[in-house]
């Protein structure tokens, strides 16, 4: 037996619209509308990372400076690759080079570089023109810095936190600005809807600038951000460095007109950012978002960046599963939130902590993505397959562990850019089978670092997809009746989405889907999951640990366990779990951002603790033998 792998290939972003009818539409990139020898201009704002957080003032001063600079990125970059800001150094620095350097995308274009405040302002006059005036908006309710970035794209206003003392970035761009701008203030802006309060200043903002944007149909179809309000001043610090404030983000969503919002998904308890406001008031108010929402999109899916701010935010800062106050897990709420948008045809590009900040995706938007990327992997024959013991002279499988890896997590835009410069610098790879999980959603924002890591991988270098295929959106949800009984059955945007996506980016393995609901007795989602992902799928839930199943001859199994700590301590641990659990034989085992050379010497060790009694199998070999052992009962049956 030779195991094939079928050259099946993903393209996200040159064409004007995705080919199967169901499909969404948010994929396809711009047409840059400038002339080709425009200069760049890179912004350095990199100061905002040395800040002293402990500094309530220059806590304040970053926030201010780079909430500015994102809102005039995402609008001014609506034309074409035009400013870049130099945030994350190292990280910025890799991308931009790759871009304009070499055989770069953006080879020969002239560059023009600022820093700093004064070079703000200095490109804020040069980009008087596109812009239509400021929305200035005070720190309370918190809410309203969220407001100012939904007005920045929807309005083209450039966002400023109120602060009118002397060399404030407000009173300094007020003052120098190279026009009279056209200013909304929303400190003498009753953010309150027509229909009247509803007791929560910080939902009043929300359903004020909902009946101002998305009710008449002015922010996209495509996008919303969940990213964490001006609440982040109250404890600058929680969440490490200044990149998980998370404002260079912006940028992507201003371009596109996206509707921002951060908001606590459990009904039963009031946030701690809003404690005064009626119970279950943030629920409602997201809920009537979502739904507005999916209608506008005419219930296709759409993309939500972002990630419940659980440092700051509606989880127990100890990391509780039970909190005395009932809070809970963070955990607990990144599932409640996937819950509640999947309901809503909603999927997440999950920028969460501690690797959230992600800059210049209104930049890299346009970058030319190939039109085919097949896999790099070669599969092994079946000789080879025999002569490591996996199967018999007979061919059959094996009464072996059998394992395999699934490195994740890459269902965040802001994830791959930081790490795949990294790994793919790492000695090990190409040394080592590596398994990487990559999104395709990933390939939205972040199109050069996808490109990126698929034309330079190495024949050890499998490409599957994370959680949970495309993007994280819980399946179990699409399915009617839903959430809202007015949205119906979901499941033929999800799947023709994906159906592309493998198709164009030679996917044929699902690594993970994190679903409690996944695997109900009716098995929709295997049902459904087995038409885009024929070689095989993971659950989180379901059948017992270490065993597989076959739906319409496409095996799967449970996801066994996560794995931390240093190469040694990782391999004892799951070899010594491994002994206690006799008769385990399918096993696949999750790393979160671990390197190609921790997977190597993880697995020296592994190999020198359990001996032949273990099979090392890329995911490939691994489901096709799952599959076998699978239908091997049933033959013997029949």
């Amino acid at each position: 037996m030779k195991f094939e792998i079928f050259k099946l290939l993903f393209f996200l972003g040159t064409c004007l619209a995705l080919a199967a009818p169901a499909a969404p539409r948010p994929f396809a990139p711009p047409a840059p509308t400038i002339a080709p020898d425009e200069p760049i201009c890179v912004l350095d704002v990199s100061e905002c990372l040395k800040a002293d957080l402990a500094n309530p003032d220059a806590a304040r001063r970053a926030w201010d400076m780079l909430h500015f600079a994102a809102s005039l990125q995402g609008i001014v970059n609506r034309k074409g690759p035009r400013l870049f800001l130099r945030f994350m150094p190292e990280t910025d620095d890799f991308w931009f080079a790759w871009c304009t350097t070499g055989s770069g995308w953006l080879k020969g274009r002239p560059v023009m570089r600022f820093a700093g405040m004064d070079g703000l302002l200095q490109l804020a006059s040069r980009y008087a023109n596109d812009l239509a005036g400021c929305v200035i908006y005070p720190e309370r309710p918190y809410a309203l810095s969220n407001v100012a970035s939904t007005l920045a794209g929807v309005e083209r206003r450039v966002a400023l936190r109120a602060d009118p003392r002397p060399g404030s970035l407000m009173t300094r761009y007020l003052a120098h600005a190279k026009r009279p701008q056209n200013v909304l203030d929303l400190r003498t802006t009753v953010c309150v809807p027509r229909a009247g309060s509803c007791g929560s200043a910080k939902n009043d903002a929300y359903r004020w600038v909902r009946e101002r944007t998305l009710d008449h149909g002015l922010c996209s179809a495509e996008y919303m951000a969940f990213y964490i309000d001006a609440y982040y001043l109250a404890d600058p610090r929680a969440g490490g460095a200044f990149s998980n404030a998370t404002l260079s983000n912006h940028d992507f969503y201003i371009a596109n007109g996206a509707f921002f919002f951060d908001l606590d998904v459990w009904g039963d308890e009031k946030p701690n950012d809003d404690p005064e406001q009626p119970m279950g008031c943030d629920l409602e108010t997201l809920r009537g978002l979502l739904k507005a929402q999916a209608l506008r999109a005419k219930e296709k899916n759409f993309i939500i960046g972002g990630f419940p701010p659980w440092a700051w935010k509606y989880a127990d800062p100890a990391h509780r599963f039970d909190a005395p106050d009932g809070r809970r897990h963070p955990v607990h709420t990144e599932w409640e939130y996937s819950r509640m948008i999947s309901s809503y045809g909603a999927i997440k590009d999950a920028d969460a902590l501690s690797f959230s900040g992600l800059a210049n995706a209104s930049f890299y938007r346009f970058y030319p993505l190939k039109d085919r990327y097949p896999q790099t992997f070669r599969a092994p024959s079946e000789a080879a397959v025999k002569a490591q013991g996996a199967v018999d002279a007979d061919g059959k499988v094996a009464d072996r562990v059998h394992l395999t890896w699934y490195m994740g997590d890459y269902d965040a835009a802001a994830w791959l850019n930081h790490f795949s410069p990294q790994w793919w610098r790492d000695p090990s790879r190409g040394r080592t089978m590596c398994s990487w999980a990559f999104d395709p959603i990933l390939a939205v924002r972040v199109p050069q670092a996808m490109d990126y890591v698929r034309t330079h991988a190495a024949e050890t270098d499998y490409f599957m997809a994370g959680d949970n295929g495309f993007g994280y959106l819980m399946p179990s949800r699409l399915s009617a009746p839903r959430l809202d009984p007015e949205l119906s059955d979901g499941w033929n945007a999800w799947r023709a989405l994906n159906e592309d996506a493998y198709r164009r980016f030679d996917i044929r393995i699902t690594g993970f889907i994190i679903d409690p609901r996944a695997a109900t007795p009716d098995r929709r989602v295997a049902r459904e999951y087995a038409k885009f992902s024929p070689d095989g799928f993971v659950l989180d839930e379901g059948q017992p640990t270490g065993s597989a199943r076959v739906q319409d001859g496409v095996p799967y199994v449970k996801m066994y366990l996560d794995l931390y700590g240093e190469p040694d301590a990782a391999a004892a641990q799951l070899a010594d779990r491994l002994r206690k659990e006799p008769g385990r034989r399918f096993i696949l085992v999750r790393t979160i951002l671990k390197s190609p050379t921790w997977h190597r010497q993880t697995c020296a060790k592994l190999q020198e603790l359990m001996g032949s009694r273990l099979c090392l199998e890329d995911p490939p070999t691994f489901f096709e033998l799952a599959r076998r052992a699978a239908e091997e009962p049933l033959r013997e049956r029949r």
